[in-house]
């Protein structure tokens, strides 16, 4: 298990389940673009240390802000060095933005991917919120592919191949492709 420095003490990080997974990257994309409204540097840092250390433990940072002698606050240096290494802890790849999507189609992924994941194991949605983590996910889907289901093999059988219905900015994109540009 990963270990972070914070205000000179050392926690053990669990890997975040998918609830906590989604609040810290929906955190990380506002600190990654401060332009947005609802960017506030202060709630998205305290967030994210929320679910990966736990709200006790942010909670003593609150406290004992106002009495260093206690409990320092983290440093910039210590919260930098774990903003880094969220890829890591939580069992992410980086990727560039180039290719990022807009909150809708993010929220839709989440959707689909609880989804699968209910249809599997026959979980409930509280259930798969609250203990699947990237690396249990990528078990299950090393074993599905290992031992598919008999739905998937029938639909590989019939040549379904799933696609994403085109939302209305798919088609004003593919529209303004085919536009000559004026300048």
């Amino acid at each position: 298990m990963p270990t972070v420095n914070l205000g000179g003490r050392s926690f053990i990080i669990n890997e975040p389940v998918f609830k906590d997974l989604k609040n810290i990257l929906a955190a990380l994309n506002r600190l990654n673009n401060p332009s947005e409204s609802d960017f506030n540097l202060v709630s998205d840092i305290q967030l994210i240390l929320t679910s990966l250390i736990g709200e006790d433990n942010v909670a003593k940072f609150k406290h004992f802000w106002w009495q260093v002698w206690k409990l320092p606050p983290p440093s910039s240096n210590e919260i930098t060095a774990l903003l880094a290494a969220i890829p890591a802890i939580c069992g992410l790849q980086q990727h560039s933005t180039a290719g990022s999507q807009s909150s809708s189609n993010q929220s839709t992924d989440w959707d689909a991917l609880y989804w699968r994941v209910i249809r599997q194991t026959g979980w409930t949605w509280e259930t798969v919120d609250t203990t699947m983590t990237v690396s249990r996910l990528a078990a299950l889907s090393e074993s599905l592919n290992n031992a598919p289901t008999v739905d998937s093999l029938v639909a590989a059988y019939l040549g379904y191949d799933y696609s994403k219905p085109r939302t209305l900015e798919d088609e004003v994109e593919a529209y303004l492709a085919t536009q000559p540009t004026h300048h």
